[in-house]
């Protein structure tokens, strides 16, 4: 399969006696081409049954925002909140995926 993504990022940084907060934004093109694909059955081992996955068989063009969010206090905790997407440009493929991370640098 040939993958072939293209776009835009920008930064943008506060700081302040707060601390640190970085938002990053993007929006990518992509192109998924798929070549010689098909069926394939398969098993997990030691599981019952088993599965088939069908592949796509036509180019598809989507559509990729994003989004993250950092923020580090100072007193070293941060989270961070990012969303990533991907969308056929004739709606019959989405991708989503939120992610939240909480921590501390030691």
């Amino acid at each position: 399969m040939l993958r072939f993504e293209t776009g835009l990022r920008s930064y943008q940084t506060w700081m302040g006696g707060w601390g640190l907060c970085i938002l990053r934004e993007s929006m990518s093109y992509i192109l998924d081409k798929p070549y010689g694909t098909g069926d394939v059955t398969a098993t997990i081992i030691g599981a019952p049954g088993s599965f088939s996955v069908v592949s796509f068989t036509r180019a598809q063009n989507m559509l990729s925002p994003e989004i993250d969010l950092f923020f580090k206090a100072k007193n070293d905790t941060f989270f961070s909140l990012s969303y990533e997407g991907e969308f056929t440009i004739d709606s019959t493929y989405r991708y989503q995926q939120v992610m939240g991370k909480i921590g501390v640098f030691f």
